[in-house]
Protein backbone atom coordinates (compact mmCIF):
# COMPACT_ATOMS: atom_id res chain seq x y z
CA UNK A 1 0.00 0.00 0.00
CA UNK A 2 1.23 3.78 -0.74
CA UNK A 3 -1.43 5.44 0.99
CA UNK A 4 0.09 7.47 4.61
CA UNK A 5 -2.50 5.60 7.83
CA UNK A 6 -4.06 7.52 9.93
CA UNK A 7 -2.21 6.06 12.30
CA UNK A 8 0.98 6.69 11.26
CA UNK A 9 3.06 10.09 10.28
CA UNK A 10 3.61 11.04 6.54
CA UNK A 11 4.99 8.28 4.27
CA UNK A 12 3.44 5.57 7.05
CA UNK A 13 1.99 2.84 5.16
CA UNK A 14 -0.97 0.41 6.98
CA UNK A 15 1.50 -2.31 6.42
CA UNK A 16 4.49 0.06 7.92
CA UNK A 17 2.18 0.22 10.83
CA UNK A 18 0.96 -2.86 11.40
CA UNK A 19 4.61 -4.55 11.34
CA UNK A 20 5.35 -1.78 13.70
CA UNK A 21 2.78 -2.66 15.75
CA UNK A 22 3.10 -6.43 16.15
CA UNK A 23 6.96 -6.02 16.93
CA UNK A 24 5.63 -3.57 19.87
CA UNK A 25 3.25 -6.42 21.01
CA UNK A 26 5.84 -9.15 20.89
CA UNK A 27 8.41 -7.03 22.88
CA UNK A 28 5.44 -6.75 25.41
CA UNK A 29 4.61 -10.31 25.40
CA UNK A 30 8.57 -11.44 26.23
CA UNK A 31 8.65 -8.22 29.14
CA UNK A 32 6.02 -10.12 30.78
CA UNK A 33 3.23 -7.79 30.42
CA UNK A 34 -0.33 -9.23 31.35
CA UNK A 35 -2.01 -9.88 28.54
CA UNK A 36 -5.40 -10.00 29.50
CA UNK A 37 -4.71 -5.83 30.65
CA UNK A 38 -3.09 -5.38 27.38
CA UNK A 39 -6.14 -6.53 25.31
CA UNK A 40 -8.04 -4.58 27.08
CA UNK A 41 -6.28 -1.41 26.20
CA UNK A 42 -5.91 -2.38 22.68
CA UNK A 43 -9.69 -2.76 22.41
CA UNK A 44 -10.20 -0.01 24.20
CA UNK A 45 -8.08 2.11 21.82
CA UNK A 46 -9.23 0.63 18.80
CA UNK A 47 -5.49 -0.26 18.43
CA UNK A 48 -3.81 2.96 18.77
CA UNK A 49 -1.90 2.44 22.06
CA UNK A 50 0.57 0.18 20.24
CA UNK A 51 1.53 3.06 18.72
CA UNK A 52 2.83 4.67 21.76
CA UNK A 53 6.28 3.69 23.23
CA UNK A 54 7.31 0.89 25.17
CA UNK A 55 7.28 2.43 28.64
CA UNK A 56 3.75 4.84 28.45
CA UNK A 57 2.08 0.80 26.91
CA UNK A 58 3.72 -0.91 29.87
CA UNK A 59 2.65 1.76 32.29
CA UNK A 60 -0.61 2.00 30.86
CA UNK A 61 -0.76 -2.12 31.11
CA UNK A 62 -0.22 -2.09 34.75
CA UNK A 63 -2.35 0.91 35.34
CA UNK A 64 -5.33 -1.41 33.28
CA UNK A 65 -4.47 -3.77 35.75
CA UNK A 66 -4.61 -2.02 38.68
CA UNK A 67 -7.84 -1.04 38.27
CA UNK A 68 -9.17 -4.13 37.17
CA UNK A 69 -7.85 -5.76 40.52
CA UNK A 70 -9.05 -3.07 42.36
CA UNK A 71 -12.64 -3.06 41.13
CA UNK A 72 -12.55 -6.87 41.48
CA UNK A 73 -11.78 -6.22 44.89
CA UNK A 74 -13.67 -3.80 45.73
CA UNK A 75 -16.71 -5.95 44.28
CA UNK A 76 -15.17 -8.94 46.62
CA UNK A 77 -14.99 -6.33 49.45
CA UNK A 78 -19.14 -5.34 48.54
CA UNK A 79 -20.43 -9.26 48.52
CA UNK A 80 -18.34 -10.28 51.71
CA UNK A 81 -20.23 -7.28 53.66
CA UNK A 82 -23.31 -8.52 52.10
CA UNK A 83 -22.66 -12.22 53.28
CA UNK A 84 -21.51 -10.92 56.39
CA UNK A 85 -17.79 -12.19 56.46
CA UNK A 86 -15.45 -9.88 58.01
CA UNK A 87 -12.23 -11.09 56.85
CA UNK A 88 -11.57 -8.69 54.51
CA UNK A 89 -8.78 -6.13 54.56
CA UNK A 90 -6.88 -5.36 57.82
CA UNK A 91 -7.82 -2.29 60.10
CA UNK A 92 -4.06 -1.05 59.38
CA UNK A 93 -4.99 -0.39 55.30
CA UNK A 94 -7.67 1.67 56.50
CA UNK A 95 -5.85 3.22 59.39
CA UNK A 96 -5.77 7.24 57.82
CA UNK A 97 -2.57 7.54 59.71
CA UNK A 98 -1.25 4.59 57.68
CA UNK A 99 -2.12 6.00 54.03
CA UNK A 100 -0.73 9.49 54.79
CA UNK A 101 2.28 8.06 55.94
CA UNK A 102 2.47 5.78 52.56
CA UNK A 103 1.69 8.61 50.69
CA UNK A 104 3.71 10.71 51.65
CA UNK A 105 6.95 7.62 51.65
CA UNK A 106 5.11 7.95 47.77
CA UNK A 107 6.25 11.25 47.34
CA UNK A 108 9.46 11.44 48.65
CA UNK A 109 9.99 8.46 45.88
CA UNK A 110 8.66 10.64 43.08
CA UNK A 111 10.57 13.97 44.26
CA UNK A 112 13.40 11.48 44.25
CA UNK A 113 13.16 10.18 40.66
CA UNK A 114 12.39 13.01 39.31
CA UNK A 115 15.49 14.68 40.73
CA UNK A 116 17.69 12.22 38.60
CA UNK A 117 18.88 12.61 35.32
CA UNK A 118 16.17 11.64 32.66
CA UNK A 119 18.21 9.35 31.15
CA UNK A 120 18.91 8.11 34.30
CA UNK A 121 15.88 7.71 35.23
CA UNK A 122 14.39 5.70 31.94
CA UNK A 123 17.40 3.10 32.13
CA UNK A 124 16.04 2.81 35.96
CA UNK A 125 12.70 2.24 34.21
CA UNK A 126 13.49 0.19 31.64
CA UNK A 127 15.52 -2.16 33.52
CA UNK A 128 12.58 -2.81 36.40
CA UNK A 129 10.54 -3.20 32.99
CA UNK A 130 12.54 -6.37 32.11
CA UNK A 131 14.71 -5.20 29.23
CA UNK A 132 18.25 -6.54 29.25
CA UNK A 133 20.80 -4.24 28.84
CA UNK A 134 20.85 -4.89 24.32
CA UNK A 135 17.07 -4.14 24.65
CA UNK A 136 18.41 -1.09 26.88
CA UNK A 137 20.52 0.26 23.90
CA UNK A 138 18.34 0.18 21.46
CA UNK A 139 15.59 2.38 23.80
CA UNK A 140 18.41 4.31 24.90
CA UNK A 141 19.42 5.69 21.23
CA UNK A 142 15.70 6.20 20.22
CA UNK A 143 15.39 8.58 23.09
CA UNK A 144 17.87 10.57 21.53
CA UNK A 145 20.64 10.30 24.94
CA UNK A 146 23.98 10.71 24.49
CA UNK A 147 26.40 8.56 24.19
CA UNK A 148 24.91 6.49 21.53
CA UNK A 149 25.01 2.77 21.09
CA UNK A 150 26.21 2.30 24.78
CA UNK A 151 27.73 -0.49 26.31
CA UNK A 152 25.93 -2.96 29.04
CA UNK A 153 28.72 -2.02 31.59
CA UNK A 154 27.82 1.89 31.15
CA UNK A 155 24.36 1.17 31.68
CA UNK A 156 25.01 -0.64 34.48
CA UNK A 157 27.49 1.63 36.21
CA UNK A 158 24.71 4.17 35.53
CA UNK A 159 22.08 2.06 37.41
CA UNK A 160 24.38 1.71 40.18
CA UNK A 161 25.15 5.36 40.66
CA UNK A 162 21.14 6.23 40.36
CA UNK A 163 20.12 3.76 42.55
CA UNK A 164 22.60 5.00 45.16
CA UNK A 165 21.75 8.83 44.21
CA UNK A 166 18.04 7.21 45.12
CA UNK A 167 19.14 6.04 48.68
CA UNK A 168 20.48 8.93 49.65
CA UNK A 169 17.96 10.91 48.83
CA UNK A 170 15.62 8.42 50.30
CA UNK A 171 17.66 7.62 53.31
CA UNK A 172 17.23 4.23 52.95
CA UNK A 173 17.18 0.58 50.21
CA UNK A 174 14.12 2.00 48.84
CA UNK A 175 15.89 1.82 45.63
CA UNK A 176 16.46 -1.58 45.52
Amino acid sequence: MTETSESGGPGWTDDVVRDRRRRLYQELRAAGTDLDALHQLIERSDGAILDRAVPYVLVATRNRLRSTWRSDSSRTGREQEVAGDRSGPSTDALDPAERVIARGRLDEALEALASLEERDAWALWWHAGGFDDREIAELWDDAGFEPPSPKGQYLRTRRTRARARLRSILGDGSAD
